[in-house]
């Protein structure tokens, strides 16, 4: 992040190749130019710059100066899962055990997903051995998961493809990606059954 007051040096010492718009052709032709900072591209004038880049030299003229019109545009995504685990005090290597701390998973991902509104069609376990070796293992529905007895069964369907159990597990976690937006699929489809 550059503060507004350190803005007009950060730009005086930005090498000519660094600024948005001058690409590899432009470089070459502005080094020729004697142009190889910022600082050098903010000596020009105006007409010098019109002159060798015609259309672009108002750009260049101004973004020397700390000047930029275009709009700031945020580049934040959107959420692409969301999911939640557990490291165990002591590894563990019963499988009752680790249904009852993958069920307790499962409730806290669903809480979180009609909390946050969202609607996924993957769902994916890890499992880390007491070794440290992880695991990963996934299944992508045609349709959104509704409720937490769905996302259960699937959960316990895919730690069964694991070794849990039969060795000692140190952390499981569950998550939910794939995400759809309301309206791209039918409303009913997307509304959680929230019984626990």
């Amino acid at each position: 992040m550059i503060l507004p007051s350190e803005g007009e040096a950060f730009v005086a010492e930005l090498a000519i190749g660094k600024f948005y718009g001058i690409g590899k052709v432009t470089e070459a032709k502005m080094k020729k130019l004697g142009i190889n900072k910022g600082v050098d591209l903010k000596a020009k004038s105006l007409d010098f710059l019109r002159q060798h880049f015609g259309n672009s030299a108002h750009y260049f003229y101004n973004v020397s100066r700390g000047i930029d019109e275009r709009k700031v545009k945020g580049q934040r995504g959107l959420r692409k899962s969301l999911s939640n685990e557990t490291t165990f005090a002591q590894d563990i290597d019963d499988m009752d055990t680790l249904l009852q701390h993958l069920s307790c998973l499962v409730k806290e991902v669903i809480a979180d997903l009609r909390t946050k509104k969202l609607y996924g069609k993957t769902v994916i376990v890890k499992v880390k051995y007491d070794n440290f070796q992880q695991v990963t293992r996934s299944k992508t529905l045609s349709q959104t998961i509704k409720n937490y007895e769905q996302l259960y069964r699937l959960c316990v369907a895919l730690i069964k493809k694991t070794e849990a159990g039969k060795r000692k597990v140190r952390l499981i976690g569950v998550g939910v990606s794939s995400f759809v937006h309301k309206g791209t699929e039918q409303r009913q489809q997307l509304e959680f059954n929230f019984d626990l």
